[in-house]
């Protein structure tokens, strides 16, 4: 991140990162406000096909998927780097 940033300037990754936690914080409202209206201990998928529909259910799992997939392969990266060194 360090050397992406640098490569980008100060003022583009600082605008980035602005825009990123912006983003952040307005996928939360939305959930929260959709969660206010649900019973207690529903799940992300469910709240999704909730509100989406039927269809939708899969795309939280595939999300979830994905996210799993990098943190591994962040890990793995991580990992290699300590144990060639």
């Amino acid at each position: 991140m360090p050397l992406t940033s640098v490569s980008i300037g100060f003022s583009n990754s600082l605008y980035a990162l602005l825009g990123i936690a912006t983003l952040m914080l307005l996928s939360s409202f939305v959930q929260a406000d959709l969660l206010r209206f649900e019973k207690s201990g529903i799940s992300f998928a469910t709240l999704v096909s909730n509100n989406l529909g039927e269809k939708y259910r899969i795309l939280p799992s595939i999300i979830k998927c994905l996210l799993f997939y990098s943190l591994l392969a962040s890990y793995i990266t991580g990992a290699s780097t300590i144990l060639s060194g």
